[in-house]
């Protein structure tokens, strides 16, 4: 019978595609069978026996497919694609590739970002840290300082170290120290502690390796007093006297230039502005301060009173003390240290060095030397 064959076909499809949704196959109005009389009854035949089953909402009218033979139960192929496993029917997925996942590198795109400023933001943290620990561990800590002393019978080199002073017995802000104070003094016959290379600045005028081998001792010599840590705070001062001063203008100009040339590659700060010649009253008022620091008669409270210094070097002599006449002229000076004004006198004689009375000496000598000999 043909109901018969139909629920068979019904069956074996059901069985076949399961759960699967329906494809979207263009729709096919199912041709009019002679002999159907109500929407709700189904005409097998040409009997005119009417079946008592109803349409049920549920089942799938295979006769909406192209190429459905009710009589052959052919389903036509070419419209019908199964998936992978064959079980269901397989829909179109915008051509994306196989194993493609957009949204998935999409998060991994974002948790990179994310990361990446995490590790932004926790460095911008360190530093901001380390530079207000750094700031407060300066303020608070020593300070320290390189003088080259330019004269004309060699550079010395002399380095300090400046730190807040606690003592209630001196009114000075600050408390200067020498770094080669307590070493032992050695057999050497030098007066000072300090490090020293000949010849002076004046004699290496257009001889930048003579001035390389001059100042290359020094720094080694001051990096070696000043911790590591401090070399690039650490402040370098070349001050030039007698010795350079009597040098012609292009000749200053040259040497300075390439002294500062040469210290700008080293780990301490120099400025240009620093690297210079000072005159002869400024010579004698750097001496005269540092006498009187070193023997605590500045800043002392009760007030203390000071002593004249006088200067000695190769080519110059400086004379300086505290005058209570209030004169205003090139040898006068109103010096404030600390709450303590101080009013000096300072003179520079140049020409009355040791090295230049020395030469002179002979030249004296050897001048009546000759006058006795013509003579007799």
């Amino acid at each position: 019978m043909v109901f018969g064959r139909i629920t068979q076909l019904f069956t074996a499809a059901s069985n076949q595609f399961g759960a699967a949704t329906q494809p979207s196959l263009p729709y096919m109005p199912t041709p009019n069978v002679e002999g159907t009389s109500a929407p709700d009854s189904i005409i097998f035949g040409s009997s005119g026996r009417k079946n008592g089953l109803r349409h049920s909402a549920s089942l799938q009218d295979f006769s909406s497919y192209h190429g459905f033979d009710p009589e052959e139960a052919i389903l036509a192929r070419q419209n019908i694609t199964w998936g992978q496993n064959g079980s269901s029917f397989s829909k179109d997925k915008g051509g994306l590739p196989n194993g493609s996942n957009p949204s998935r590198s999409g998060r991994k795109w974002i948790r990179a970002v994310m990361i990446l400023m995490c590790l932004f933001l926790f460095a911008f943290l360190v530093y901001i840290v380390s530079m207000y620990v750094y700031t407060n561990l300066s303020r608070g800590g020593s300070r320290y300082y390189v003088v080259f002393d330019c004269g004309s019978t060699g550079t010395r080199a002399y380095v300090y170290q400046a730190s807040i002073n606690y003592r209630k017995d001196s009114s000075l802000p600050i408390v200067m120290k020498s770094l080669t104070e307590g070493f032992s003094r050695k057999t050497s016959g030098r007066a000072y502690d300090r490090m020293e290379t000949e010849p002076g600045f004046d004699k290496l005028v257009n001889n930048r390796s003579g001035l390389k081998t001059a100042i290359k001792p020094l720094i080694q010599w001051a990096e070696k007093q000043i911790p590591k840590h401090a070399h690039r705070t650490t402040s370098l001062f070349v001050y030039a006297t007698a010795g350079v001063r009597r040098l012609r203008a292009t000749d200053s100009s040259w040497l300075l230039g390439n002294v500062w040339s040469i210290l700008a590659k080293s780990p301490f700060t120099c400025r240009r502005e620093w690297v210079k010649i000072i005159s002869g009253t400024e010579e004698a008022y750097f001496g005269w301060t540092a006498l009187n620091y070193q023997t605590s008669m500045l800043g002392a409270v009760p007030k203390k009173s000071t002593f004249g210094a006088l200067d000695l070097g190769g080519s110059s002599l400086q004379v300086t003390f505290k005058n209570e006449e209030r004169t205003h002229n090139e040898t006068n000076l109103n010096l404030r240290i600390g709450s303590v004004n101080h009013h000096l006198s300072a003179y520079s004689l140049a020409g009355y060095g040791l090295n230049d009375a020395f030469e002179r000496s002979v030249v004296n000598l050897l001048k009546r030397q000759t006058n006795v000999n013509k003579s007799d």
